[in-house]
């Protein structure tokens, strides 16, 4: 299960689940059926629907070979796009509901994400509470939800192997909308699971923060509700620890409260569907109609949720013009800044979006911009602007600006500065926005006009959300394209821009709650009132009214002349024009029709070495994707780089100084869509450049001749204050920053982290990095790795694909050659830089390691840790059960360990997180490590069980899942297994597809140049799966052969709850045979463990 975070309130619940007995639904009106797969398709006309909108009337970009319908099912008005994409091996479908948190009764705080959940836990006619998603696994396909505000949104995938999936599917999930079961027993196990999701985000700062927002908001708007809800509120007071709340007269069981929900918000008049598939808009129509005609049609006079008449969201005297200081759990310093302004949803502004010009402008990072000159002075690491929270009755415009630790100490200086910028932007006159508007229209016409079709999945889910906002025809176009600009709109949004209307937000790790009010020593300061806390997620804050003095000189600064608005962008570009294999040229239109769709093409990138070290791969890909756009990607093979934790320190510094140094360039590039990347990786540095194809070669030679100047700038500073050094300084200070944040990572992670450090021979652990920024770094030294790094002895890759030819990919590597000498330093094979996965000990191997008897030994071995944060009240663990190397494997080995890992996630999920409701993250997964280690991973987060006894839970769900294995039918391995293949061979639907997965067989030879590439790896893969006579008895021999028996190898990362208790079991366990409780001991020991080859899968 995932949480997503975007300011707005979004919960989700990727459900799985176990099996139930059939109940009664609680809509006993509807029809019931006993048998668990639809009729066949309908062949009765007329049809059962209505066709709104016919395919010729959506305008879509140019390379979309896609058709479309929007209908109307005649039993019950629900409206429905239909999309057509024969050659897609992806069908999806999402329902968008217009009902959110905002819906929740007052007595149960979270009801509507809870609801969410229970969907997922069976239906009249599915009962069971896996049979959605345990159908979607068998056929490659996965489902996920999320309440937001206002909206809850359900979709699934699946791939095309089966040609009833999509219609199976689309009936499972209709049955949401017609008998929901709630069954009682799912609903007292949900609700652990929902609770659990919330203390997994009580010590975030994003939710905390989001969340104090709601709770100082006026409390009479729905805006200010618990959007994800607990045990205790969404039993009105039960207590988990007391037992059922409907038995122990605490509280009570929501159940009532669920189907009342369900019967006043899940109809016809409050939902939107959306399909994608292969089948014909014909096919598709009949389909929908058929499996949804059962949702019950909107009540009378229904009109969906559009606002709260008679409530402002931010009332102007007690809600706005206000300064909040609040103390994180991470170490951040930030200012933000939020304007109260109109609805972003209304029509007026969904058509010309004015605060898209907003947007560009107060967020602007260019030459004499805000972000420009306050990170040139080292107050700011960033600046971002837009829409923080959009309601059907609000908007919150929000300035995020990251500051340093110098920053922090002048936050006057920069609201101050920021005003200043802002009251520049005010003054400008209407034709100049005017002007911005129409070079950001052109430029979004531009980009629809070349985009390509994305994941089926996600575009699903978004259209169906936008089927609300916009009529039929501007569904694709809508939320992209502007219309004219408009002046009077733009005025009034623009007016709202004031002191008196905003909040500022100053979030400082060096705030004391604990001290009391004092005088005001700053202009903008809550320093004055006491603290108090969010009662949620517990975020001390306090705030206080701006004063008079700072309204007035916030609304009228003073002018330092020192910034300046953005120019014309000089990097949109004018030749749109396809380069063909044979080299002649042709307009994008010539090439494309209706039938033409992107294919997986049988020839890999041609290839040739341009010098001894330096290998150039590169491909045409007219035929394939005609769009004006290519990427480039350049990897510099360096030994140097990981050589030591101190060269890695410098080199992350060195990527980052380098971004910010190419920023006021590539930000307008950005905007035109040219993007750069250059980071810093193990085995040695990666330039990628990608966008349209007629500006690369000069991206490429802008970045490689930055990076050398660069170089040699650090190498030559004098130690003089410049801007150089104040830049890295500020890097600098950010990545100690960032380091030190780690440990307060989720328990999850961190147990993910300590597995990776014993699991893989040469990992420089995050204490080291942290180790080697305290004792001092000069930007001479970084200069000096970066020079060896990039021109030293190095081995080169270079890939440029798509709208190219070989004499440009030549000029590519050119470019880079010019500056770097490439050719000049060649690296040896000795030389490269070698990683492997370490092979840990079977119980017998780790007696004689601790010395000790195997009954005295645990096993497998423990990595153990305590949670940094005294307040982190969750524990976790990481069980990693090891099958060998990616080249011991071979395809076959592979191929099967992947289908293990396939079924193995709905195992552990339905036992693990649903039935025995260990933990909201629960998760078991095919786990590959540094140097080809492959294997079988679990993890698990749980605020209910302690590390120990979570293993415990885990080892006996091993054992149920081999017996599961034993049991479930050849016919259902066939099915996994031919699900696995699918999703192994799924075509590639866009050039960055295609691109990636060329580099992905490139990149993974970096520790082997003299292997073979194997461009048809993942087919290999599958062509195992598929070949194997008997699937389910090698699935049985294979996990019989790594997983059970006296040769089992693995290990296991605990991570103790925070505090005293945490503190307390693990030094009861410190120094016992198999337990490992520091990094020195695992440097120590790891040392004398085994290396798996790591030549990975290659042709020979």
């Amino acid at each position: 299960m995932r949480l997503l975070f975007t300011l707005l309130l979004i919960t989700s619940c990727e459900a799985f689940a176990t099996p139930s007995p059939t109940k009664p639904s609680f809509t006993s009106s509807l029809k019931s059926s006993t048998t668990n797969s639809p009729p066949p398709l309908p062949t009765q006309t007329p049809p059962l629907y209505t066709t709104l909108s016919h395919d010729e009337s959506f305008k879509r970009p140019l390379l979309d070979p896609r058709s479309y319908r929007l209908i109307k099912i005649d039993s019950n008005d629900l409206e429905v796009l239909l999309v057509s994409h024969p050659d897609s091996d992806i069908e999806s479908a999402s329902t968008h509901v217009k009902c959110g948190h905002f819906m929740d009764p007052v007595s149960r705080p979270g009801l509507a994400h809870f609801h969410e959940h229970m969907l997922f836990l069976g239906t009249e006619k599915y009962p069971g509470e896996d049979d959605y998603e345990a159908y979607l696994a068998e056929n490659g396909g996965m489902s996920n939800a999320y309440t937001d505000m206002e909206d809850t949104n359900y979709y699934f995938s699946l791939n095309t192997q089966n040609p009833d999936g999509l219609r199976n599917a689309l009936d499972r999930l209709s049955r949401f909308f017609i008998d929901p079961l709630f069954t009682p027993d799912a609903v007292e196990r949900e609700l652990l699971a929902v609770d659990s999701e919330f203390y997994n985000s009580v010590n975030d700062d994003n939710w905390r923060s989001f969340q104090l927002m709601k709770h100082t908001c006026n409390q009479q708007h729905p805006f200010s509700k618990f959007g994800c809800g607990n045990y205790k509120t969404l039993t009105n007071g039960g207590d988990k620890n007391l037992g059922e709340a409907s038995k122990n007269g605490i509280g009570s069981n929501p159940r009532d409260e669920l189907k009342k929900f369900w019967e006043e918000q899940y109809h016809a008049g409050n939902v939107r569907l959306v399909v994608v598939g292969k089948n014909s808009l014909d096919e598709l129509s009949e389909m929908v109609s058929e499996t949804f005609s059962e949702v019950r049609p909107a009540p009378p006079n229904f009109e969906p949720y559009s606002g709260t008449p008679n409530q402002k969201v931010f009332p102007e005297n007690t809600c706005l013009g206000l300064i909040r200081e609040v103390k994180p759990v991470k170490d951040r310093r930030s200012i933000k800044i939020s304007f109260d302004i109109p609805s972003c949803k209304t029509d007026g502004a969904r058509e010309s979006k004015p605060h898209r010009i907003l947007s560009h402008l107060i967020g602007y990072e260019g030459p004499g911009s805000f972000h420009d000159v306050m990170v040139g002075e080292g107050l700011v690491r960033g600046v971002s602007a837009g829409i923080g929270i959009d309601g059907s009755d609000f908007s919150l415009f929000t300035i995020s600006i990251g500051l340093t630790e110098k920053g922090s100490l002048s936050t006057d200086k920069i609201i101050e500065s920021f005003f200043e910028w802002l009251a520049l932007i005010k003054s400008t006159p209407l034709e100049l926005f005017e002007e911005y508007h129409e070079e950001q229209r052109s430029s979004a016409n531009m980009f629809f006009k070349f985009s390509e079709n994305g994941d089926p999945t996600s575009f699903a889910s978004g259209s169906a959300e936008t089927l609300f906002k916009y009529p039929a025809s501007e569904v694709l176009t809508g939320p992209s394209l502007l219309k004219e600009f408009n002046k009077p709109l733009f005025k009034s949004y623009l007016s709202r821009f004031d002191p008196s209307n905003c909040i500022i937000t100053i979030t400082d790790p060096s705030l004391e709650p604990e001290a009391p009010p004092s005088k005001a020593e700053k202009l903008v300061t809550a320093s004055t009132e006491n603290w108090d806390v969010e009662p949620w997620y517990r975020a001390p804050y306090r705030q206080a009214f701006l004063s008079a003095e700072a309204k007035e000189k916030l609304a009228n600064p003073a002018s330092t002349g020192g910034f300046k608005l953005p120019s014309k962008n000089p990097f949109i570009p004018d030749d749109f024009s396809i380069i063909k294999a044979d080299g002649s040229r042709a307009q994008p239109e010539e090439l494309v029709t209706k039938t033409v769709q992107a294919q997986e093409s049988p020839e890999p990138p041609s290839h040739r070495k341009l010098y001894p070290n330096v290998r150039l791969f590169f491909k045409n890909m007219a035929t394939q994707y005609p769009t004006p756009k290519a990427v480039s990607y350049v990897h510099l093979t360096s030994p140097t780089t990981y050589s030591s934790a101190r060269a890695m320190t410098l080199m992350r510094i060195f990527e980052r100084v380098l971004r910010e140094d190419l920023n006021t360039y590539s930000y307008d590039a950005s905007l035109a869509g040219l993007n750069y990347n250059v980071a810093c990786h193990p085995t040695g540095f990666r330039i990628v450049v990608s966008g349209w194809s007629e500006k690369l070669e000069e991206l490429m030679e802008t970045v490689v001749g930055r990076i050398k100047t660069l170089i040699d700038d650090m190498i030559n500073h004098g130690g003089e204050a410049t801007p150089l050094s104040r830049s890295f300084d500020t890097q600098a200070e950010g990545l100690r920053i960032e380091t030190q944040n780690f440990g307060l990572d989720p328990p999850y992670e961190i147990a993910n982290y300590n597995s990776r450090y014993l699991l893989e021979d040469k990992v420089w652990h995050v204490d080291e990095y942290e180790e080697e920024m305290k004792a001092g770094i000069k930007i001479n030294e970084c200069g000096d790795i970066a020079k060896e790094c990039f021109m030293g002895k190095l081995n080169v890759n270079s890939l440029y694909m798509g709208n190219v030819d070989e004499a440009g990919a030549e000029r590519m590597v050119e470019i880079v050659e010019k500056n770097f000498k490439l050719s000049e330093d060649q690296l040896e094979f000795d030389d490269f830089p070698q990683f492997h996965s370490l092979q840990m000990p079977t119980k017998s191997e780790a007696a004689k390691m601790f010395d000790c008897d195997e009954n005295d030994v645990v096993f497998p071995i423990v990595v153990q840790e305590v949670a940094k944060s005294t307040d982190e009240s969750n524990s976790a663990i990481e069980y990693n059960l090891q099958a060998g190397s990616e080249a011991d494997l071979g395809f076959e080995g592979v191929a099967i360990l992947e289908l293990i890992g396939h079924i193995a996630y709905t195992s552990a999920y339905n036992q693990l997180r649903t039935k025995e409701q260990l933990g909201y993250i629960v998760s078991a997964y095919l786990r590959k490590t540094q140097g080809g280690g492959m294997g079988l991973g679990i993890t698990i987060q749980s605020q209910e069980k302690s590390p120990p006894e979570l293993q415990e839970r885990i080892e006996d769900w091993l054992r149920l899942f081999r017996k599961e294995l034993e049991e479930i039918s050849e016919d259902r391995v066939k099915a996994e297994g031919a699900a696995v293949v699918a999703q192994l061979t799924e075509k590639d639907m866009k050039l960055s597809h295609s691109v990636g997965k060329a580099w992905g067989e490139i990149s993974a030879h970096e520790m082997n140049p003299g292997g073979k590439l194997c461009w048809n790896r993942l087919e290999k893969i599958a062509d195992a799966i598929k070949n194997e006579p008997d699937l389910k008895k090698k699935v049985l021999e294979k996990w019989d052969e790594w997983f059970e028996g006296d040769g089992v190898r693995g290990m296991v990362a605990w991570i103790w709850e925070g505090g005293e208790e945490g503190e307390k079991e693990f030094e009861e366990r410190e120094g016992k045979a198999g337990i490992w409780s520091s990094r020195k001991e695992v440097l120590e020991k790891k040392g004398a463990l085994s290396k798996f080859s790591n030549s990975g899968l290659t042709e020979g």
